[in-house]
């Protein structure tokens, strides 16, 4: 499978972090959003539920192909989040996002994305050990097209747009939209 095999999720995935009952005054909320060994991993999932971020290489059962590329883990980035209403408390606005920019998918179907939360800790990385995983979300179902079906790259979101206002690594698109913008 080469690189024209990709066919890139659009509009990308992000995925805001929330806190329940989250205080802007609080230092150790305001902390806790800002916790920089937080990182979100992606996995693709058919429609079953089934993990299958990794397939078997269809030429050879021995070989294992990614059905899923691009970055499939994500590190914070908080910004002031775009829908938030304007306050005078400070941190009010503040968003923590996970932005997956360029996540591709090898195969034409209906899946879904599984983001899982996870906290990183640097004295218990050593080869083979695992973080704790702090909570799944899962994408709808979306369909990948093949590349004759295609129907174009949809502009950016708004909120990708704010996000790249205030430093987010992303790139910003037109679109070259051949649907009706039906949101996201």
């Amino acid at each position: 499978m080469g690189q024209r095999d990709r066919r890139v999720i659009d509009p990308p995935p992000i995925i805001q972090l929330s806190l329940r009952g989250f205080d802007p005054r609080s230092a150790s909320d305001v902390d806790a959003l800002r916790n920089p060994h937080n990182a979100l991993h992606c996995s693709l999932v058919d429609s079953s539920g089934t993990d299958i971020t990794q397939i078997q290489d269809r030429h050879d059962p021995h070989r294992m192909n990614r059905g899923l590329t691009g970055s499939i883990m994500a590190s914070p980035f908080v910004a002031i989040d775009p829908a938030v209403p304007v306050s005078n408390v400070q941190n009010a606005g503040l968003g923590c996002f996970f932005i997956f920019p360029d996540v591709s998918c090898r195969q034409a179907g209906f899946y879904r994305l599984r983001f899982k939360l996870v906290q990183q800790r640097l004295e218990g990385l050593v080869a083979g050990s695992h973080s704790s995983i702090l909570g799944v979300v899962e994408s709808d179902i979306f369909e990948v097209f093949t590349a004759k079906d295609f129907p174009g790259m949809r502009p950016s979101t708004d909120l990708m747009i704010a996000l790249k206002s205030q430093g987010a690594s992303v790139s910003v698109r037109r679109g070259n939209d051949a649907r009706t913008s039906t949101g996201a």
